[in-house]
């Protein structure tokens, strides 16, 4: 990538991260477990440029696929289902919350955000790609692991699991996934082999 574009990607990055805070401070009530939800995290986000760089990662390992499928757990307002859709992927988000389904819905019409809840959801193996950050409260490591090992059993070999602020570590003794990228030892980009 050229070092102007590069520059552009990172400025307008910024913006994005900025509509986010306001976002998660002006209409989400900040950083807070969701009430009667105290193993849900309420709103969090990861730098929107890393996040871009993991989505054309995962989008070049996918090619010949046409519009490859990716799931975002824990959508929030859509931000990620959205810019993995201008991305070229077939889209859909999961979210419990009413207040960022309503904002999803809002904000942006064309991506599918759906009322689901992570801990129920069983029909991982029908996505390429999942993507994740931080579902659940770190107080509440023990959910947020189960979450992890459901999606890795769940996702379909080949399948691309962008995970960031990642508790299980039980991936790396598993020869069926392999590391695509790595970052601060809590975000990941990781494949399920084929055949797996």
């Amino acid at each position: 990538m050229s070092e102007e574009k590069d520059e552009a990607i990172t400025a307008l990055a910024s913006v994005l991260d900025r509509i986010q805070e306001h976002f998660r401070e002006e209409k989400s009530d900040g950083l807070a477990p969701l009430a009667g939800r105290p193993e849900s995290w309420g709103f969090v986000h990861w730098s929107t440029k890393d996040v871009l760089e993991q989505l054309q990662l995962a989008r070049s390992q996918l090619t010949g696929r046409g519009r490859p499928k990716l799931l975002e757990c824990g959508a929030g307002f859509g931000f990620v289902a959205t810019l993995a859709r201008e991305l070229g992927f077939a889209v859909t988000g999961l979210e419990i919350d009413p207040r960022y389904l309503e904002g999803a819905a809002k904000l942006f019409p064309l991506t599918p955000v759906l009322e689901q809840d992570l801990l129920t959801y069983e029909d991982w193996g029908r996505w390429d790609v999942i993507y994740y950050y931080a579902p659940f409260h770190d107080d509440h490591a023990e959910v947020a692991e189960r979450f992890e090992l459901a999606v890795e059993d769940g996702i379909r070999p080949g399948g691309i699991i962008i995970a960031n602020h990642k508790i299980s570590s039980r991936w790396r003794d598993d020869p069926r996934f392999e590391e695509l990228r790595s970052e601060a030892e809590i975000a990941y980009v990781i494949r399920k082999k084929a055949g797996a």
